[in-house]
């Protein structure tokens, strides 16, 4: 972080967090540490800290490996030492951790600590015994640096009542309403699988201060895009809270009035926004204010499709999601169905973003579905006519040979498909045709690949493939005699193959 710093400058909140992170009394902490102290002097300097004159390297050249985490204590050490001295261990002072560390490739962390305390709990002997005691009567010194270790107790059923209600205690009486961790959601979500609405955890959850929660961006050199990402939003402490209320909310309806109160108390506008759309249920109506692009994003996080009443609502939403382009694995599928639903992309008014959207999706949606959306022609029309590469077009190929296809949409796409053939400009790759072909065990669509391949062939657009006259002859074991014949003589048989192909190809049929 101090390297970063130094090239392309943190933001205030993770640079004044670092600082109070750093020894500056270390010397040996690397030279880099002499342009950031030189860089936030007066900021060092007014939290009293004392800056040395000059920091230095101490890690030469050694061979490259995995650093193996491990425990700060041993079994040897629970066993002799007594209670105080054992805190000690395993609560090492700031300046012990790195003289604690026996070589370049081994490290002594929390994590692996609890892992180990864990792996002692359930054998039934002394350690076992002492391990207990400890948590038993020093718990509350341990959490929340261990909070890994008594999350783990919690969730899991297979320890002892008196050290899962102790474990319970502790979570609750240190429990920070300004902090929020991965270890503590891991715990809330346990709670909410197993509907233990009841625990008092849950009181405490509903206090958090959502706006002294960490939500920096990830990328300290990049500003965050205008659509907020899911992995962003719970990669970060305010998201992974908020999540645990989407969770929630989705389970426990008594809540939900409290939970949407604090949600719109978050600061964040692109997090407030995501979180109120993510409080969407499946059976109930829309309920927002204002529909945004992250409402539609929170909104896609937790329903797929609309209640038919609730199209109209997401209809400029959608306008604006194509418009800017901003289309990606979470809303694509929500967006497509509202676009086919609500949207004409022939409207004068209506700009694509073309360039930016993948539409391939958009033709599984129309075929493996029943309803007839009111645009999907217009949407069929205008896509395979901005197909410049091919993408497209082996995207109609995938779509029909899929089980879920339904015939009469597969049909529709390509009589649509050969009636804008004229103006398609694409040329398209087929070489998996003959596999998908021989794979289908469904005649109509058999028919319908074959007939889509010779309206590509009859109009010249198919691309060279890679394997050559290979491909077709792999075909012609698909194709009765007739259709045999008629590739075999068929005219565009030269914008694909050489005269040499070609005569190879008569000969397989004879």
């Amino acid at each position: 972080l101090v390297s970063i710093d130094n090239e392309v400058g943190l933001n205030d909140s993770i640079k004044n967090k670092l600082i109070t992170k750093i020894d500056f009394s270390n010397t040996t902490f690397g030279s880099e540490l002499n342009l950031f102290s030189r860089k936030h002097k007066d900021e060092i300097e007014e939290l009293g800290i004392e800056i040395s004159r000059d920091y230095q390297d101490m890690i030469f050249g050694v061979e490259s490996g995995f650093v193996h985490q491990k425990s700060f204590i041993d079994i040897n050490q629970i066993l002799s030492e007594d209670m105080d001295a054992i805190l000690e261990i395993l609560l090492p002072k700031q300046d012990e951790l790195s003289s604690k560390r026996e070589d370049f490739f081994s490290e002594s962390t929390y994590q692996e600590t609890s892992n180990f305390l864990l792996s002692l709990l359930n054998k039934n002997d002394e350690v076992s015994k002492k391990v207990k005691q400890i948590i038993l009567e020093k718990g509350l010194l341990l959490y929340p640096i261990y909070d890994k270790l008594f999350v783990e107790i919690l969730v899991n059923n297979t320890y002892c009542t008196e050290l899962r209600n102790e474990s319970l205690n502790i979570f609750l009486e240190k429990f920070s309403l300004k902090s929020f961790s991965w270890e503590e959601k891991k715990f809330f979500e346990a709670l909410i699988d197993k509907e233990e609405f009841e625990n008092l955890a849950f009181e405490k959850l509903l206090k958090v201060n959502v706006n002294e929660l960490n939500y920096d961006y990830v990328f300290v050199d990049k500003t965050r895009p205008e659509l907020l990402e899911v992995n962003d939003f719970i990669n970060t402490e305010l998201g992974r809270y908020l999540e645990i209320l989407i969770k929630l909310n989705k389970k426990e309806y008594s809540r939900r009035s409290e939970i949407k109160n604090i949600i719109s108390q978050v600061n964040s506008k692109p997090f407030k926004e995501f979180s109120q759309g993510a409080l969407s249920l499946v059976n109930s109506s829309v309920d927002l204010e204002e529909i945004t692009i992250n409402t539609f994003q929170g909104y896609s996080y937790v329903v797929r499709g609309f209640q038919e009443k609730s199209l109209e609502k997401f209809k400029s939403v959608g306008q604006e999601l194509l418009k800017k382009g901003l289309v990606n694995d979470l809303n694509k599928d929500n967006l497509f169905i509202l676009s086919l639903s609500m949207i004409n992309p022939r409207e004068e008014e209506m700009e694509i973003n073309w360039s930016e959207i993948n539409f391939s999706r958009i033709f599984d949606i129309i075929l493996q579905n029943e309803l007839e959306f009111a645009f999907e022609s217009q949407w069929i029309e205008n896509i395979i006519l901005k197909d410049e590469d091919g993408q497209y077009g082996v995207s109609i190929l995938y779509s029909i040979k899929r089980e879920q296809a339904l015939i009469d949409k597969s049909k529709k796409l390509v009589n649509i498909f050969e009636k804008e053939i004229s103006n398609y400009s694409g040329e398209i790759k087929v070489d998996l045709l003959p596999h998908a072909i021989k794979k289908q065990d469904n005649p109509q669509k058999k028919d319908l690949l074959i007939r889509f391949f010779f309206i590509l062939l009859d109009n010249a657009k198919l691309a060279q493939s890679y394997f050559g006259s290979g491909m077709l002859a792999d075909l012609m074991m698909h194709l009765n005699s007739s259709l045999q014949k008629k590739l075999a003589k068929h005219p565009k048989l030269s914008t694909i193959l050489s005269p040499l192909e070609i005569e190879n190809l008569k000969r397989e049929i004879e």
